[in-house]
């Protein structure tokens, strides 16, 4: 909303910061992205910290994000991450 009151859209301050505009969209619902989570909260004149509480500790440090690993080279994954017909990796 407060893009809107700032004269934004998804879009057009996707293209004034170089992000794509689903980019901010998925921030903005909550998916962690720290450069863009700065940006929008530059806007809206509160601390990310504020906005996004959830990526957080109570000391005020971010949370580190996980990131899943590869499938292929996941050794859970069927063929362990190894072509079957080549026996090279993925």
């Amino acid at each position: 909303m407060q893009l809107r009151i700032q004269g934004h859209t998804y879009r057009s301050f996707g293209q004034l910061h170089g992000v794509s505009h689903q980019a901010v969209q998925a921030t903005a619902a909550g998916k962690p992205s720290k450069r863009i989570e700065d940006l929008l909260a530059a806007v809206c004149g509160l601390p990310p910290a504020v906005l996004w509480w959830e990526h957080y500790a109570e000391s005020g440090a971010r949370i580190p994000v996980e990131r899943a690993t590869s499938r292929a080279a996941d050794p859970s994954t069927p063929d362990g991450g190894v072509h079957v017909e080549s026996g090279e990796a993925a």
